[in-house]
């Protein structure tokens, strides 16, 4: 095929024209694109409608119109279907991600998606440790809060108990000259008057 066929291709299909009106830079008049081929390269000045007008195709090539475009429109050099390609700003931020070791990226929206969702599953990991870690050391806080509150117990018992009625009651009190075997016997003591009171 030589390069009159294949200019003659290209302009046979594809869009043959674009218009856009009332979106962004462009009013009420609009402004429209003609005479374009299979592809085409869209360049201006700043606030020249570049963005504006590639997320116009960006939007008909994901089957999707925003309110802002719906005075806009493309025409077709046949009624074929169309897939439209849209490499702008949006493109390259979706397919390439700078990564985090200088001079490394990947290429790939999914690969992208792919990767965020590895760095949301590690900052989820790291929270976790982190919540372990606290509940960790709230255990050991309240655990030692238990072994001197126990501590405190059998010192009261000993001191407040045992030592007051030690000469009165030495007889009672043989086989429980411990502090730990008194403590129990003071619990178990107490659960019996307890008891008794609860009837």
């Amino acid at each position: 095929m030589g390069n009159k066929d294949k200019q003659q291709q290209n302009i046979s299909s594809g869009i043959s024209q674009i218009v856009l009106k009332n979106a962004a830079t462009f009013d009420e008049n609009g402004a429209s694109f003609e005479n374009l081929n299979s592809i085409n390269f869209i360049y201006g000045a700043n606030g020249s409608g570049k963005t504006t007008t590639s997320s116009f195709l960006k939007n008909l090539a994901e089957n999707r119109i925003e309110n802002k475009f719906a005075n806009s429109k493309i025409e077709l050099h046949n009624s074929e279907n169309l897939n439209i390609e849209v490499y702008n700003k949006q493109f390259k931020e979706e397919q390439f991600r700078n990564s985090q070791v200088k001079g490394i990226f990947t290429l790939g929206k999914k690969t992208n998606e792919n990767l965020e969702n590895i760095e949301s599953k590690k900052e989820s990991i790291n929270k976790e440790k982190e919540k372990k870690k606290k509940n960790k050391e709230n255990l050991q806080n309240l655990t030692q809060e238990k072994e001197k509150e126990e501590k405190d117990f059998v010192d009261r018992c000993w001191e407040k108990l045992y030592k007051k009625f030690e000469e009165d009651f030495k007889e009672t009190l043989e086989g429980f000259k411990r502090k730990e075997k008194f403590k129990e016997k003071s619990l178990r003591n107490l659960k019996t008057i307890n008891t008794i009171k609860s009837r």
